[in-house]
């Protein structure tokens, strides 16, 4: 029998910065987040649809809930969500 290419749901967490954080920013980090804190199985795939974020104003953090599907040659395929919280660093200047 094979294994679940991972479990679903996940909670990733990032950070970003910037006065207000553009929308790109925040996707970016998403993407980021997906690529490289999702736990699945060694050789998995990950396929996911990152809704269009909103700009991030500083020292303010939101949830984006990802739908995404995970495999590989050797495990069963997986489609959920995953949750990422992404938080912004506020900048002072002057």
């Amino acid at each position: 029998m094979l294994p679940w290419a991972t479990r679903l749901p996940q909670t990733l967490s990032v950070s970003v910065t910037g006065a207000p954080a553009t929308a790109e920013v925040v996707r970016g980090a998403v993407e980021r987040a997906l690529g490289t804190q999702l736990t699945a199985v060694h050789d998995a795939w990950i396929s996911y649809a990152v809704p269009r974020p909103d700009h991030l104003p500083s020292t303010e953090s939101t949830v984006i809930s990802v739908q995404v599907r995970v495999g590989s040659a050797d495990s069963l395929s997986v489609t959920g969500t995953a949750r990422v919280t992404c938080g912004t660093w506020g900048l002072k200047l002057g």
